[in-house]
C-alpha cells in the first residue's frame, strides 16, 4: 500500500497512483480530478480544430456567400417592384375593387359567426357559395386581362470564374519560412517586395518568393 500523501495541498487521503504525465501522487478522488483536466483541454482542443475547420472552409466560400446574398436581395427588390406594378394594374379595375369588397365583408361575417359561436347550415352554405362565386369571377378576370411572362432564370456557368492557384509554391514557401525560422533568424525590415534578415552572423536580401537576392558576411 502506498504511503505517500496526495500531491493536493490539505487532502488528508494516502496517495492510490502515480500519474506519468506530471509525475505527482494523487488520491482516487483527485486522480480523476486531476484526469479531468486533461480530458477538458481534449474538448478544448476538439472545439479550436472544429473552428479552424469552419474557419478554412469558409475562407473560400466567403466572396461566393456575399454574391449570393447580394444576388437575393437584387431578385428580392426586383420582385417587390413588380408586385407594385401588378398592384397599380389591379387596384384600378372596378369588378376586382367590387370583389375584394366581397372578399372582405365574407372575412368579416365569418369572424362574427365565429366570435357568436352562433351559426347555422344555411349560413355556412350561403358563405359557400358567395366564396366560389368570387374564386370563379376573379380566375376569368386573371386568364382575360393579366398574362404575366416570366421567362426562366438562366445561369451562366462561367459567370463566376474560379482560378488555379499555385500550391507548389505555396508549399515551397510555407518551407522556406519554417527553415528561416529555425535558423536563429531576425527579420530586420521588409516590404511588398523584399526582406531582409539577420540570419547566423550574415545579412540576407530575401525576395517575396524567399529567393535569396544577396548576402553579406
Amino acid at each position: 500500500m502506498s504511503q505517500y500523501p496526495c500531491t493536493i495541498t490539505e487532502c488528508p487521503r494516502i496517495s492510490r497512483a502515480l500519474c506519468y504525465c506530471c509525475k505527482n501522487n494523487y488520491c482516487i478522488e483527485h486522480l480523476k480530478d486531476h484526469n479531468d483536466i486533461y480530458l477538458s483541454q481534449l474538448y478544448q482542443l476538439t472545439n479550436d480544430i472544429n473552428k479552424l475547420s469552419e474557419y478554412f472552409r469558409g475562407q473560400y466560400r466567403q466572396q461566393l456567400d456575399q454574391r449570393r446574398h447580394e444576388s437575393h436581395k437584387t431578385i428580392d427588390l426586383y420582385y417587390e417592384k413588380k408586385c407594385q406594378e401588378l398592384d397599380n394594374k389591379i387596384i384600378p379595375n372596378e369588378i376586382l375593387n367590387q370583389n375584394r369588397q366581397v372578399i372582405e365583408w365574407i372575412k368579416l361575417k365569418i369572424s362574427q359567426l365565429i366570435r357568436e359561436q352562433n351559426t347555422t347550415q344555411e349560413q355556412i352554405d350561403s358563405l359557400k357559395a358567395a366564396i366560389n362565386s368570387v374564386k370563379r369571377e376573379i380566375e376569368h378576370i386573371s386568364k382575360e386581362n393579366f398574362q404575366l411572362n416570366i421567362p426562366s432564370l438562366i445561369l451562366d456557368e462561367n459567370f463566376i470564374q474560379i482560378e488555379n492557384f499555385n500550391l507548389n509554391s505555396t508549399i515551397k514557401s510555407l518551407f522556406l519560412t519554417k527553415n528561416l525560422i529555425t535558423n536563429n533568424s531576425i527579420v530586420m525590415t521588409n516590404n511588398s517586395k523584399y526582406f531582409l534578415i539577420n540570419q547566423q552572423l550574415n545579412l540576407c536580401l530575401y525576395d517575396k518568393n524567399l529567393n535569396i537576392i544577396k548576402q553579406i558576411r
